[in-house]
């Protein structure tokens, strides 16, 4: 009688051991597919295009730096421009009164297919990118800007995005 007690405990502990131990899938979650990563923008580039340097200073603040210079259209004209340059970093060429060639300087380590949505491109903009030969990004279509450049590092991060507003400032 101890022997059959003892049979029964032991396998009484063994069905336990393994319900624990085992492989019980049926409680484990199902992995999900993975969200698209969400890129905050590190400037919103429609508070500053083809706006007034006074426009572009209630957004950036005053510049840091500010050069007068000339500037050739591609019509041959030759017009006055201002290069300022902001505490962030950002630099603002503008011409006829308005930004119109515009550098941001995002993050270190950020991604260049993320260039788009770091200057604040609706995700079907950001979607018209293609990409070079060097691994530089580019979104011309879809927007209302003549071309966006996020150029890279060398190591699939940004050197710095380039707006140019319209044809005749490229």
């Amino acid at each position: 009688m101890k022997r059959i007690f003892a049979v029964f405990v032991s396998m009484l502990l063994l069905s336990l051991l393994c319900a624990c131990g085992g492989d019980n899938s049926s409680a484990q979650e199902t992995p999900s597919e993975p969200e698209e990563p969400t890129v905050e923008p590190v400037i919103d580039i429609f508070q500053i295009a083809n706006k007034n340097e006074s426009e572009v200073a209630s957004v950036l603040g005053d510049p840091v730096l500010s050069e007068n210079g000339n500037f050739t259209l591609n019509s041959g004209e030759k017009i006055s421009s201002i290069s300022n340059t902001y505490a962030g970093g950002e630099e603002i060429t503008f011409l006829q009164d308005k930004a119109a060639r515009i550098t941001i300087y995002p993050p270190d380590g950020s991604l260049v297919e993320n260039g788009a949505a770091l200057i604040g491109l609706t995700k079907e903009q950001a979607r018209t990118g293609s990409y070079d030969n060097l691994g530089d990004w580019r979104w011309n279509d879809n927007t209302e800007f003549y071309s966006i450049d996020a150029f890279n590092n060398g190591d699939g991060t940004i050197s710095y995005i380039y707006v140019i507003t319209d044809e005749i400032y490229k």
